[in-house]
């Protein structure tokens, strides 16, 4: 079990509040999403020219976020951010003191996962993967790479090897190249999503309750549906337009209906 949390930004001017109000909002998702994973937390901020910023640590998700860094990121939210992404980790597989198993993972994609494969290291050998870190959830990473030659993930090639995995999966996936195109992966693990239309956003997180314990107080926030086993492909220039498409697994461990 993990946690993910995050924020899809349309490009568009928004005020230093509003900007503070978003920020908030994931640092509280953030911080609530720490039952879920105690292992290590993380964010990256990843900008529409490219550029992507990483923090993350092998401590709780209450500690990353008083630390400068973080503070730093969050302060830097503004017009050019494409996506800002969140997750506290639950070790599965991998050594938990291990820096380079925290998320989110940073290859040529930058990827964050709740779930377990159980055979990522047949996979790694089957397609002749680089492999830096030793969690399972780097596979996610890499097959993004392998699909995205030229910067830009090609999506059906990306979720059709996805079919190859065992056990169980939700992740958010993206290519800094191609910041605007953010995939969102729905497995047999929770993930809810809603939209605010002024602020032009979508936010996701894994934990339902937390999402409606954070907005209690806040307006003009709907839902967005992604229903179990589906992915949805958003570009954040179009928001809150979506494609969404199913996904199966096709090895024993994971649910089989398209």
């Amino acid at each position: 079990m993990c946690g993910m949390t995050g924020i899809l930004f349309k490009p568009q001017l928004r005020t230093s509040a509003e900007l503070a109000t978003l920020g908030r909002i994931f640092t509280r998702l953030l911080a609530l999403n720490e039952h879920r994973g105690r292992d290590a937390s993380g964010i990256a901020l990843i900008r529409n020219d490219g550029e992507c910023r990483l923090f993350k640590r092998t401590v709780r998700s209450h500690e990353l976020i008083e630390q400068p860094e973080y503070r730093a990121i969050l302060a830097s939210l503004n017009e050019q951010t494409a996506l800002l992404m969140g997750h506290t980790r639950w070790a599965t597989a991998g050594s938990r003191s291990c820096w380079e198993n925290a998320q989110p993972l940073k290859t040529r994609c930058c990827v964050t996962c709740n779930g377990t494969i159980y055979n990522a290291g047949e996979l790694f050998a089957k397609y002749h993967l680089v492999r830096h870190a030793d969690t399972d959830s780097e596979l996610i990473a890499r097959l993004a790479d392998r699909y995205a030659p030229d910067g830009k993930i090609y999506v059906k090639g990306f979720i059709r090897t996805l079919r190859e995995c065992c056990g169980q999966l939700s992740a958010v996936v993206v290519s800094p190249a191609d910041p605007q195109t953010v995939i969102i992966l729905k497995g047999d693990k929770p993930l809810s999503l809603n939209y605010h239309q002024e602020l032009g956003v979508v936010i996701y997180t894994s934990d339902a309750r937390h999402r409606d314990l954070v907005l209690n107080d806040e307006s003009g926030w709907s839902p967005l549906k992604l229903p179990a086993m589906h992915y949805a492909v958003f570009d954040t220039r179009m928001l809150p337009e979506v494609e969404i498409n199913p996904f199966n697994y096709t090895k024993s461990g994971g649910l089989k209906n398209e």
